[in-house]
C-alpha cells in the first residue's frame, strides 16, 4: 500500500482497494492535520458487497449469535427458580425454608473435644470427660463485687437469676485454644451475663478456663448463635450496654466502670496481653451485619424516631452513615453491591448502599443475590437486575399460578440519601 505525503488540511483520497477479500470491495477516506504528515483521524465507512455463499455463511453465523443470546432464561421448576446465564445454571430453592437453628458446636483436636450441646460445655480427653454448665462463674470475684454478688445470690433465691448459663452466644477456636462466650438470660429470658471461658485442647485440664467478660453484651438470641469472631490481633464482639440485669451496672472484672446506657461499640480481647479492650462506635445499636473480617453495616436508632444504617471499621471504630430511614431493614447482598432490603408502612425498597439507587418492590417479593446480580420473584412472576440502576437484565416465564404479570419492580429511581431536616445523610468519617 503507497500513502502519499499531504500537507493540507484538506481530505484525500488514498486508495481504492479492489478483492482485497473476494467479494469485499473497500473505500478508505483518511483526513490529515496541516504540518503533519499522514496522520489519520478517521477512517470513513467500509462498503462490502457479498456473493452468495458468503452471504449464507454470515447468515449461519448471525443465527449462531442469536441462539447463544437466547439460551439465557429463568424459570420454575419443582419448587425451584432456575437461572441459565452465560452457559452457567445457577438453582434457588423458592420457598421460604424455615432454618432450624444449630443445637451442637463442637471443636477438635486429635482425640480431644470441646462440645457445647444441652448438656452445657463437654470436655473430652481420651476416656475422660467432664460437663458443666459453669454455675459458678455468676458468683466470682473475679468479675463481681462483693455487694454485687450478695445481690445475685438473693435475686437466684427469688427465682429471678439462675446459676447455670442458658446459652452460648458464640464460639471460636484459636490454635489449641477454645474460647467460648457462654450467657445467661434472666427469668423473662433477657440476657444479664456473658463470660469468656478458654478450654486448651492440647492441655491435660477437663475444666473450662473463666478468662473474663467483654464490656456490655452481645446482641445474641439464640441458644447456640456466632456473635465471638477470631481476628488476626485476637478475638472480637460487637456489644452493647442495655443494662437489663436488675443488679448496678457491673464492670468487666477489673478492666472499667460500665458503659453508658445504649452506649454500642467493637470489644476485643488480646490473648498475648490477656486485655480486654472496647472503642465506642455509636449509640441504640438495633441490629449489625458483618461484611468483613474488619468492617461491618450498623443499624442504630436516632433519638427522634428514624433509623440509619453506617459503614463500621472495627479496627478504628470509624463509621460513616449511610442511609436514614423509617421501618426495618435487612440484608440482601453484604459484597460488592452492598444492597439492603428496607421495608415501610408503604412498601419495600431494594436500595444499593454502594450507588444510591433503590428500586420498590412488592411486599410479597423475595430477593436474592446471585453473582454481583439481584434476582427478584414471587409467585407470578420473576426478574434478575443489575442493582448498579436497577435495570432488568432478564425476565422468567410466568408461574401457572394466576394470570399475574405485574412487575417485580414497580419504580426504579435515583434515591436521594437525606436525613433530618433534609440534610444528607452520608458523612465523614469519625
Amino acid at each position: 500500500m503507497v500513502v502519499k505525503y499531504t500537507n493540507g488540511p484538506n481530505p484525500e483520497h488514498v486508495g481504492d482497494f479492489n478483492r482485497v477479500t473476494p467479494g469485499f470491495r473497500i473505500y478508505l477516506l483518511v483526513q490529515t492535520l496541516p504540518l503533519f504528515e499522514v496522520i489519520p483521524i478517521t477512517i470513513f465507512t467500509v462498503h462490502f458487497s457479498l456473493r452468495p455463499c458468503y452471504a449464507i455463511l454470515l447468515g449461519f453465523l448471525a443465527a449462531g449469535a442469536i441462539a447463544q443470546g437466547s439460551g439465557d432464561s429463568m424459570h420454575f421448576s419443582g419448587g425451584k427458580l432456575i437461572i441459565r446465564q452465560n452457559g452457567h445454571d445457577t438453582t434457588i430453592e423458592t420457598s421460604r425454608i424455615q432454618i432450624k437453628s444449630q443445637q451442637k458446636l463442637v471443636y477438635r483436636k486429635d482425640a480431644n473435644y470441646a462440645v457445647w450441646d444441652s448438656r452445657g460445655l463437654t470436655v473430652r480427653k481420651g476416656k475422660k470427660t467432664h460437663s458443666s454448665r459453669l454455675p459458678d462463674i455468676v458468683l466470682t470475684p473475679k468479675l463481681f463485687s462483693n455487694g454485687e454478688i450478695l445481690q445475685t445470690r438473693a435475686l437466684i433465691a427469688t427465682g429471678d437469676l439462675k446459676k447455670n448459663a442458658d446459652a452460648l452466644s458464640g464460639a471460636c477456636q484459636v490454635g489449641d485454644l477454645v474460647y467460648f462466650l457462654p450467657r445467661w438470660d434472666d427469668k423473662d429470658g433477657k440476657p444479664w451475663l456473658e463470660a469468656l471461658v478458654q478450654v486448651d485442647l492440647a492441655g491435660p485440664d477437663l475444666d473450662a478456663k473463666l478468662i473474663g467478660r467483654f464490656d456490655g453484651l452481645t446482641l445474641s438470641k439464640l441458644k447456640l448463635d456466632n456473635q465471638l469472631f477470631a481476628t488476626p490481633k485476637g478475638l472480637l464482639a460487637v456489644t452493647r450496654e442495655n443494662n437489663p440485669h436488675p443488679n448496678p451496672s457491673p464492670s468487666a472484672g477489673a478492666q472499667g466502670e460500665g458503659l453508658p446506657i445504649s452506649q454500642w461499640g467493637v470489644a476485643t480481647f488480646d490473648p498475648k496481653t490477656q486485655l480486654f479492650v472496647f472503642k465506642p462506635a455509636g449509640q441504640d445499636l438495633a441490629e449489625y451485619w458483618r461484611l468483613s473480617p474488619n468492617e461491618l453495616l450498623a443499624e442504630e436508632k436516632t433519638t427522634y424516631g428514624s433509623k440509619t444504617l453506617a459503614r463500621v471499621e472495627t479496627s478504628t471504630g470509624a463509621k460513616r452513615i449511610l442511609e436514614e430511614f423509617h421501618g426495618t431493614a435487612s440484608i440482601v447482598s453484604t459484597q460488592n453491591p452492598l444492597v439492603v432490603r428496607l421495608t415501610r408502612s408503604n412498601g419495600d425498597t431494594l436500595l444499593n448502599l454502594e450507588s444510591g439507587a433503590a428500586a420498590e418492590i412488592s411486599s410479597t417479593a423475595q430477593a436474592r443475590v446471585v453473582d454481583h446480580q439481584i434476582v427478584v420473584w414471587n409467585q407470578q412472576t420473576s426478574a434478575l437486575y443489575d442493582p448498579s440502576r436497577w435495570n432488568k437484565v432478564l425476565s422468567g416465564d410466568p408461574k401457572p399460578v394466576d394470570d399475574s404479570r405485574r412487575s417485580l419492580v414497580l419504580t426504579s429511581r435515583s434515591h436521594s440519601r437525606r436525613g433530618k431536616h433534609g440534610q444528607p445523610a452520608a458523612h465523614p468519617n469519625r
